[in-house]
């Protein structure tokens, strides 16, 4: 057997282990962004629902910031987990 067939023949399953799990990767970081991004538009159509007076309250609260603030760390999140899945090791 050649050295160039003996070297592919051990590369190959590595290669295609590699590919799958950033192929799984990407699929579940699609997925879990569409879902984040869902709830994110239906929290602002709750918002946008509510009465004047109760918003007025709520942004005297800080509620509005508070909220800005997990999602984005949500949003934060997710891409770490996606940058640790693409690392090689």
């Amino acid at each position: 057997m050649p050295i160039a067939a003996f070297l592919m023949s051990i590369a190959s399953p590595i290669v295609i282990r590699v590919l799958i799990q950033l192929g799984i990767g990407i699929v579940s970081y699609v997925g879990v962004e569409a879902a984040v991004n869902q709830l994110i538009s239906l929290a602002q159509n709750q918002w946008a629902g509510l009465p004047a007076t109760v918003l007025q309250f709520m942004a005297i609260a800080g509620i509005n910031t508070a909220l800005g603030i997990i999602a984005g760390g949500i949003t934060a999140r997710l891409s770490m987990m996606v940058f640790k899945r693409f690392t090689l090791k």
